[in-house]
């Protein structure tokens, strides 16, 4: 039983790796920003709002021939009435689905299903699983193609489910979803970006995204994703995309410990039964740089009361510093 249990796990282990490697090419810097609107709309409706609001004032004077151009009412009105939910992980197979849908067509039908059967059967899951596909046309700007997106959601499961395609994106934050995929396509008429909601048919799908914070705003903002840096879970492997995401399925639930490392530091970070995100924010060089002219300015001081001053101007120094958890610590 532990052998074939043991043969289980590595099975599981292999196929994560492999799908988490050939996410890696495909995943970039436009799939992050996608992947952060749909989670800050699922876990902060209300502010959402607000930010894509000002997209789409800012973004509607340039639709030219883009239809329908979307008013705020719209999206105030679709969302206004949710309620937060969880956010959700990215998945290899969703993602794929994403790609694929985008490449099969180039606009959604309007207040229609997509059938997504054939997609599903493709990207290796079952052709009933509950899914929710999301597309929107070719956009001036990607928080207008989002928008667009979750007002014109396409329910389902295949084109012959009893669900029928609203225009409700309150939809979106079912607490039913346990991962998504994400797929954007730029092109001379604009941006589209395709979503992929399901729930996970074996596993645990856990993601994140590894970034510098050069505007220090707490988030990754477009463009801070940082390829390449190795993420660890037990004996799962992978590395970040070029937008800095990477994404792992666990074989069991419980907690778990992310380890991070790139060339310059490592860290790691606990992930809670309950929790399937895990972000890490790289320390900045001149941060780290500062953080240690400040700590030897602490060792080199003479007298309480010049170090107590070295300490004070330590903290106030640091506290919004990106250093890594070895100088924080000694902070």
């Amino acid at each position: 039983m532990n052998i074939h249990r043991a043969a289980c796990l590595s099975l599981i282990a292999g196929l994560s790796m492999l799908a988490a490697g050939e996410a890696a090419a495909v995943l970039g810097h436009d799939e992050a920003a996608a992947w952060r609107l749909l989670n800050q709309l699922r876990s902060d409706p209300r502010s959402s709002t607000f930010a894509i609001t000002a997209h789409i004032q800012a973004g509607n004077a340039g639709f030219g021939t883009y239809s329908p151009r979307i008013g705020n009412f719209d999206w105030a009105h679709a969302t206004g009435r949710m309620a937060a939910t969880r956010p959700l992980p990215l998945d290899a197979q969703l993602n794929a689905i994403a790609r694929a849908l985008l490449a099969k067509q180039q606009d959604p039908p309007e207040r229609k299903p997509i059938d997504v059967t054939a997609l599903l059967a493709g990207a290796g899951r079952q052709a009933g699983d509950a899914v929710l596909a999301l597309q929107s046309p070719p956009s001036p700007s990607l928080p207008i193609a989002f928008a667009r997106a979750m007002l014109r959601i396409n329910g389902i499961r295949t084109s012959t489910s009893r669900d029928s395609a609203t225009f409700d994106a309150a939809r979106v934050l079912d607490p039913v979803w346990t991962e998504a995929g994400v797929a954007c396509r730029t092109s001379p008429a604009g941006v589209a970006v395709a979503f992929i909601l399901g729930s996970s048919p074996a596993g645990r799908a856990v993601s994140g995204v590894v970034y510098q914070d050069e505007d220090r705003d707490g988030a990754c903002s477009p463009g801070e994703g940082m390829a390449g840096a190795e993420v660890r879970i037990g004996e799962l492997r992978t590395t970040t995309s070029a937008g800095g995401i990477w994404m792992l399925r666990l074989p069991a639930a419980g907690p778990a410990t992310v380890a991070f490392a790139t060339r310059d530091g490592s860290a790691q970070r606990p992930l809670a039964e309950d929790a399937a995100i895990a972000d890490w924010s790289v320390p900045l060089q001149a941060d780290c740089t500062q953080a240690d002219r400040l700590l030897a300015a602490v060792t080199a001081a003479g007298g309480e009361q010049a170090r107590m001053r070295a300490r004070v101007q330590l903290l106030l120094g640091t506290r919004s510093a990106r250093i890594d958890d070895d100088r924080r610590a000694r902070v």
